[in-house]
């Protein structure tokens, strides 16, 4: 039993001493690399020096220590109730009865139903495991901010309280639940700590769940077209997270967000930010059918610019797209000419690297 509890103990720090070490790293060897890089931007943008105080950094020490210290808390509280709970005495959580108590209905009276601990500890495992990945990407992209840990604290409380609702809902639905009761029981005891794992390492698909099946809980009209970030080509999950710390929740969003703040404030070059600007111009005026236009080779709103009548006809000929949809596209793209000629401007400059990009070519003897 020692070896076990021993063994139990090197799991937890491992696994809690992770948070602190890579903010340590971060913060002594790595984070200046981002300041040199936005500072890089300032200079070559000519961006207004009292323009320039609103991105200043905001990795002070003091901040990080606060962020880094709640998340840790947070985490080793979590962690110690899912390897130690035993241990510390904390075998379930304390139940709390409601309503009337009777001989045949004790159990489904009592909240958290038996099992709870174990349910909610599997959930936050699974939201640590996950928030240790995107941790370290952000590490690796320089783009470790206090707000990263302050985002990982709250998807753990998030994972674990969206788990214990659904799963005590699940056990009073099921007809009680103590372990070894029929089917509710069974699935209650040995396939709930598994989808709680799962759950906690995906908690906005739990909350997904619960709405489909719950139709009070759940929007009763889709008034406006779903626009999802992830209909831009080149984003994906963790990208999705990032924008949307800034707001930016959707491919509307994206297309009329300002340049400058964005790549002040997000780890990505110029140019992947001005390419999924333009894409998603394009899906703000097509949607879904942006699809059948990728299937001829159009990718952005700029490749709508220079289109002839007769190529526009062949176009709607070929999808499913209308002929007017297309020249009313093109029409604003052609308004827009000047902003979108200061974004390839602007993503030409911040792309190269070198100073003389003649002398850089290579010797032709080569």
């Amino acid at each position: 039993m020692h070896a076990l509890s021993a063994a139990k103990v090197i799991v937890l720090l491992v696994l809690a001493l992770f948070l602190p070490l890579t903010s340590l790293t971060y913060y002594v060897f790595r984070r200046r690399r981002r300041i040199y890089e936005v500072e890089r931007i300032f200079a070559i943008l000519h961006i207004d020096p009292a323009y320039q105080r609103a991105y200043e950094d905001e990795n002070a020490g003091r901040y990080y220590l606060w962020a880094v210290g709640y998340a840790s808390v947070v985490a080793s509280l979590g962690l110690m109730l899912l390897f130690l709970g035993p241990e510390l005495g904390v075998d379930e959580f304390l139940r709390v009865q409601v309503g009337t108590q009777t001989t045949t209905a004790t159990e489904s009276l009592g909240f958290p139903q038996r099992g709870s601990r174990l349910v909610v500890g599997m959930a936050f495992l699974g939201a640590y495991l996950w928030g240790l990945q995107h941790v370290l990407r952000r590490y690796v992209l320089n783009d470790l901010r206090p707000s990263v840990y302050y985002g990982l604290s709250l998807r753990l409380i998030l994972a674990a309280s969206t788990v214990l609702v659904l799963y005590n809902a699940y056990v009073t639905l099921a007809g009680g639940g103590t372990a070894g009761s029929g089917s509710g029981g069974a699935m209650a005891s040995h396939v709930w700590p598994a989808l709680a794992f799962l759950i906690g390492t995906f908690p906005q698909r739990g909350l997904r769940w619960l709405t489909d099946r719950l139709p009070m809980m759940a929007p009763e009209t889709e008034s406006v077209r779903r626009a999802p970030l992830e209909m831009v080509e080149g984003i994906e999950l963790h990208d999705s997270l990032r924008l949307e710390e800034l707001g930016i929740d959707t491919y509307y969003d994206l297309a009329t967000a300002d340049f400058v703040p964005l790549i002040l404030k997000t780890p990505y070059s110029a140019r992947q930010l001005i390419d999924w600007i333009l894409q998603a111009k394009l899906c703000v005026y097509f949607g879904d059918a942006v699809k059948n236009l990728r299937q001829q080779g159009f990718r952005t709103v700029i490749d709508l610019a220079h289109l002839t009548p007769k190529e526009i006809e062949t176009l709607a000929a070929e999808t499913a797209l209308t002929k007017s949809a297309l020249e009313h596209a093109q029409q604003s793209v052609q308004h827009e000419s000047a902003e979108l000629e200061r974004l390839r401007k602007a993503g030409q400059v911040l792309g190269t690297f070198w100073e003389h990009e003649e002398s850089a070519a290579l010797p032709s003897d080569v």
